[in-house]
């Protein structure tokens, strides 16, 4: 892969100030790379020191800014702008199940290739959070606040960034905000400050389904909005803007029973920090940090989906078939191991039972997902 170098601009920021930036952006890429990183995200290969400056070195990403293109195109149609908010959707996403924050998503900070796939190259303002200690409610002031530091794209940050401290916590909420505002210019080129604003207010032949969905994602109350990228995405997905169904699923070994949205995981509960939803002790030491995870597809229905390098187990006819990541696979393959799993992936059904790492090991793994809610 060629590669490129991000070197620290002295002429733009103090000298304190930049280190922050760079130590940021390093910090975050470094944790990205920690778990395994993700194909619409920068990816960090090295940090070299010159002369003071820390000099990050990253995979090339070749293409235009999102708002050049954008701009060049008049805007994308419907199903090309909700294609594209999908892929961004899921790159934020993996932060957020990373306990990341972005907090500066706009056209400037996002590359397209020739095939429209997108990157996310800046990490200046990424914040690591623990959702768990914040507070969704834009009516009263945040002791959390941050402000960014960062000049520019304020059509697409929300209250909580913009006004740090006087409108509730910035969380995964926030990123949501600047992903429906990332929504309304793909579709009509516009930056609007405005909230409240859809496409087809503004003369876009855009569908009702993405007009409510933009609506809900950038609404000033960050109660309103989708909890998370993955909420969101999961709406584009469904073409369908009401927030996801919950389901049920029942742990064996803790004899407890989760509500659970799409996206929610299941790991091992340890250092580095990931927001995982089931935590599992830290001595499971065959679970993976982040095993598997429970969302749906397209049409709806529940699906359980490995991402781990040891398995997941499901009981299926009267037998136990596995299903495992690619990542998990490959790795098997090229120590020698002979691989018998071929897919990541089972549809769910109520009353299926899996298994976390092989059934034989002990119930302590063991779920059974009890349907939708």
């Amino acid at each position: 892969h060629d590669v490129a170098l991000k070197i620290p601009r002295h002429d733009k920021d103090s000298e304190t100030i930049l280190d922050k930036y760079v130590n940021r952006e390093l910090q975050a890429l470094k944790e990205i790379r920690q778990v395994g990183g993700h194909p619409n995200l920068m990816n960090l290969k090295d940090s070299v020191s010159n002369n003071g400056d820390v000099i990050l070195v990253v995979d090339f990403v070749g293409g235009d800014e999102l708002g050049e293109v954008v701009d060049r195109k008049s805007g994308f149609d419907a199903d090309r702008a909700r294609d594209i908010g999908i892929d961004i959707c899921d790159a934020i996403s993996f932060l957020h199940q990373h306990e990341l924050v972005y907090r500066d998503l706009k056209p400037d900070n996002i590359l397209l290739d020739g095939q429209q796939t997108p990157t996310i190259i800046d990490f200046t303002t990424a914040k690591e959070v623990d959702v768990s200690n914040l507070s969704r409610n834009g009516g009263q002031a945040s002791t959390t606040g941050d402000p960014t530091g960062v000049q520019g794209g304020e059509e697409f940050k929300p209250p909580e960034v913009l006004d740090a401290g006087q409108y509730g916590d910035q969380g995964p909420w926030s990123d949501v905000y600047s992903l429906g505002k990332l929504l309304l210019f793909m579709l009509t080129t516009l930056r609007l400050e405005t909230e409240g604003v859809v496409p087809s207010d503004l003369g876009s032949a855009s569908p009702s389904y993405l007009d409510d969905i933009i609506r809900r994602a950038a609404a000033r109350d960050p109660t309103e909005r989708y909890s998370d990228a993955t909420a969101l995405k999961n709406a584009l997905e469904r073409k369908d803007p009401t927030p996801p169904q919950t389901a049920s699923l029942y742990h064996i070994g803790g004899d407890d029973t989760y509500e659970i949205e799409p996206g929610d995981t299941i790991g091992r509960d340890e250092p580095p920090k990931t927001s995982i939803t089931i935590p599992l002790p830290e001595d499971e030491g065959w679970v993976s940090r982040v095993h598997c995870r429970i969302t749906r597809d397209a049409t709806g229905s529940w699906v359980l989906e490995d991402e781990s390098t040891n398995g997941t187990y499901c009981h299926e006819n009267g037998d136990w078939v596995e299903i495992l990541s690619a990542n998990g696979r490959q790795k098997l393959r090229s120590r020698g191991h002979d691989v018998e799993a071929t897919t990541d992936t089972k549809q769910l059904e109520p009353g299926d039972t899996f298994a976390l790492v092989d059934p034989n090991y002990d119930k302590k793994t063991w779920f059974i997902f009890q349907g939708e809610n």
